[in-house]
């Protein structure tokens, strides 16, 4: 009983947020669309333990007797994203190698790649490592 009120609630919630958005021109759409991007990114950043950094590095990969090199675009202590067209599956190993952007230190770590998408792949490092980010 008590999970039919509540999808009754947010049929309700969504009904009237869809009617809002029938009734706006579209330059306000837009606006409101990239406001609730901005938050969803807020959001999302506030909920991981460690932080997301964007960014643009340069790196070295190794999995499976595969090495390539392509550009890490967010990392975190506990992990990265490399930009990609490379298929590679989840649940592998990966070796990774590049030069900290504020530091110059060379960082070497291991990981394994937990999610892949048509623009790359998502490593969640062995050990978090703090002094990443």
């Amino acid at each position: 009983m008590k999970k039919s009120v509540q999808k009754d609630r947010s049929t309700e919630i969504q009904r009237r947020i869809f009617e809002i958005i029938d009734s706006m021109h579209e330059i306000e759409i837009r606006k409101l669309l990239i406001g609730l991007e901005k938050w969803q990114q807020t959001n999302n950043n506030s909920r991981r333990k460690y932080p997301r950094k964007n960014i643009s590095i340069y790196a070295l990969f190794k999995t499976n007797g595969l090495s390539f090199r392509e550009y890490i675009k967010n990392l975190s202590a506990s992990g990265l994203f490399i930009e990609t067209g490379i298929p590679i599956s989840n649940n592998n190993e990966l070796f990774m190698q590049f030069i900290h952007p504020e530091s110059k230190h060379l960082i070497k770590i291991k990981g394994e790649i937990v999610r892949t998408d048509p623009n790359g792949i998502g490593v969640k490092f062995d050990e978090p490592d703090p002094r990443i980010v």
